[in-house]
């Protein structure tokens, strides 16, 4: 399956490549795997959140080429931050809006509350700057921030299977 990212081993490594089935056969034959899995997992997040904790400090500007919307709102949510995020990618703006880890707001250029989300979460390219405010009291979106994320992702697998 093609993905977006890219992983650069820091040592020799071996790439195990296999299909869906064969990867659910092995991990069901070898429970021992699964564990070792989830730690890396674990691990892996825990040092993106501190990593992005850092980078999302007041004032502070990154570029969507290094981190993704995805992870960007995913730190928000663990890390409880209330502010907002602006985000430009060729000319086209966005903002989107948390309150103690929630996304409740986001307008771009073209777009309004989820709807923003499907273009903000294909964008590879451009610069976004976060900025610590008050609690927002404007709410275009209403929901678990996760299954939004989900939804947004859904809604563009199928426009890419439309096209």
């Amino acid at each position: 399956i093609p993905t977006s990212r890219k992983s650069v081993s820091s040592a020799f490594s071996t790439m195990l490549v296999m299909n869906k089935d064969t990867f659910l056969e092995f991990v069901i034959e070898r429970p021992g795997v699964l564990v070792v899995m989830y730690r890396a997992m674990a691990d892996a997040i825990d040092r993106r959140t501190k990593s992005l904790d850092n980078l999302l400090k007041p004032g502070v500007q990154g570029s969507l080429s290094t981190q993704s919307f995805m992870d960007i709102a995913q730190s928000f949510g663990n890390s409880m931050k209330t502010g907002l995020v602006s985000l430009d990618n060729a000319g086209v703006q966005a903002v989107v809006g948390f309150n103690k880890g929630k996304m409740i707001y986001a307008k771009s250029t073209h777009a309004e509350g989820e709807l923003v989300l499907d273009d903000i979460m294909t964008w590879e390219e451009g610069n976004f700057s976060y900025e610590h405010t008050e609690p927002i009291e404007e709410i275009n979106i209403e929901g678990d921030t996760m299954g939004i994320l989900l939804d947004a992702l859904r809604r563009i697998d199928e426009a890419g299977m439309v096209e």
